[in-house]
C-alpha cells in the first residue's frame, strides 16, 4: 500500500474512500443505517480511578501535524498526551510553507536551525501569479509558499522534542468512548499497542 495512502493515522486514506462509498451507495439503496449508532460520549457524576489509569492537563485525540501545538503546550509545562488510533507519522508528499512560518517554530523551541534544515532542505521562488497573457498581469510574490517541506521530517523532529519533554503519545490507540464527569473527562481506549485497557483522564 503507498505510504501516501496511510496520511492520517489509523485505517489508510484509500480504506477510509472506499468505506465512505460503500456507505454512500447503501444510503441510495435506502439501507443505511441499519441501526442506532453507539452513544460515544457519556456523561457521568463520578468516574472510579484505577492502577491503568493515566492523568493528564491535555489530551488530544489524532495527532500528525497538530502535534506542533501540543509540543509547544508540553514545552511550556503541561502534560500532554496524544492519541493516536493508528501510527503517528507524516504523509509522504512534501508541502510548501513560508520561510517565515518555519522561523516560528525555531523561535518556539520546537526545532532548531540543524532540525528547520532537514525538514526543509528546498527554497525557491518567487512563485507567479497570472492573470493575463502579457507581462503586465503577472505578480512575483516573495515568501509565499516558497520552501518545501517534508511533513515526515517534521513530525519526527517535533514529536522527538515533545516525547524528551515528557509528552505521552499512545499509538494504536482507538478512542472507544468519552467519559464527561465534574472534575474532567475521560478517554476509553480501544486494545491494541501502548494504549491497551487505559483509560485517559484530561
Amino acid at each position: 500500500e503507498p505510504l501516501h495512502t496511510r496520511a492520517f493515522g489509523g485505517s489508510s486514506l484509500l480504506q477510509s474512500l472506499v468505506a465512505q462509498e460503500e456507505s454512500l451507495q447503501s444510503l441510495f439503496r435506502g439501507e443505511w443505517p441499519t441501526a442506532e449508532p453507539p452513544e460515544f460520549v457519556l456523561s457521568l457524576p463520578a468516574l472510579r480511578p484505577s492502577a491503568c489509569d493515566v492523568d493528564v492537563d491535555v489530551a488530544v485525540c489524532g495527532g500528525t501535524l497538530g502535534i506542533l501545538v501540543f509540543c509547544a503546550l508540553q514545552l511550556r509545562g503541561h502534560r500532554v498526551a496524544v492519541v493516536e488510533a493508528g501510527p503517528l507519522r507524516g504523509r509522504a508528499q512534501d508541502w510548501n510553507a513560508s520561510e517565515e512560518e518555519l522561523r516560528r517554530l525555531v523561535s518556539a523551541g520546537l526545532l532548531t536551525e540543524e532540525e528547520l534544515n532537514r525538514v526543509a532542505p528546498l527554497r525557491f521562488g518567487p512563485m507567479r501569479c497570472k492573470f493575463g497573457a502579457t507581462p503586465a498581469s503577472e505578480l512575483q510574490l516573495r515568501g509565499v509558499l516558497d520552501v518545501a517541506v517534508s511533513p515526515t521530517a517534521l513530525l519526527e523532529a517535533v514529536s522527538a522534542r515533545f516525547k524528551a519533554a515528557g509528552g505521552l503519545v499512545l499509538e494504536n490507540s482507538p478512542v472507544r468512548e468519552v467519559r464527561i464527569h465534574p472534575d474532567g473527562a475521560a478517554l476509553a481506549l480501544g486494545q491494541g499497542g501502548a494504549g491497551q485497557g487505559r483509560t485517559l483522564h484530561s
